[in-house]
C-alpha cells in the first residue's frame, strides 16, 4: 500500500465515524485515554483478506512519538513510534502484544471535536501487512 493511500485511509477512519479533524495542537506531554478501538462495518473486507490487523483496545496513551493502544487484560495491543510534530506523526515503526517490533511506514493523527480530542488513528505498513488503530475516547 503507497503512502498516498495510507493517508487517506487514516483521514477516512475519523470520517466514517463522525469526527471531523480540527487545527492540530500541539501536545508534547503524555495523554492517556479511556474508550476504545471502534471500526466501521466497511474494513469488514479487508480482515477477511488477512493483511490487515486492527488493534483492539480501551485505552490509549500518547507520549512524544509513541501512541500505544491498550486493554486492561493484555497490555499494550499495537505501539506505534516515530517523529511527532504537533498532533500528526510519521510512524517508523509498530510493535505488536507478541514484543514483535517491526520496521514500518504510516501516519498517526489525533482528530479534535469542539476542543476535545475525539479520534486517534494509526496505519502503517510493515513487511506487506497493514496496522491500523482507530481509537474513540469516552465522553
Amino acid at each position: 500500500m503507497k503512502i498516498a493511500a495510507l493517508h487517506a485511509l487514516i483521514a477516512l477512519l475519523p470520517a466514517l465515524l463522525g469526527a471531523a479533524p480540527v487545527a492540530a495542537q500541539n501536545r508534547a506531554e503524555v495523554q492517556m485515554f479511556r474508550g476504545q478501538c471502534e471500526y466501521s462495518d466497511r474494513f469488514a473486507p479487508l480482515l477477511e483478506r488477512g493483511d490487515h490487523s486492527f488493534a483492539l483496545c480501551d485505552s490509549a496513551t500518547v507520549a512524544g512519538g509513541v501512541f500505544d493502544f491498550r486493554r486492561d487484560s493484555w497490555g499494550s495491543m499495537m505501539r506505534f513510534e516515530g517523529t511527532r510534530s504537533g498532533d500528526r506523526m510519521a510512524i517508523g515503526h509498530v510493535q505488536l502484544r507478541s514484543g514483535s517490533r517491526r520496521a514500518a511506514t504510516g501516519a498517526c493523527e489525533i482528530f479534535y471535536r469542539d476542543g476535545a480530542v475525539s479520534t486517534i488513528a494509526c496505519t502503517a505498513v510493515a513487511g506487506g501487512r497493514t496496522y491500523a488503530a482507530n481509537f474513540v475516547p469516552r465522553r
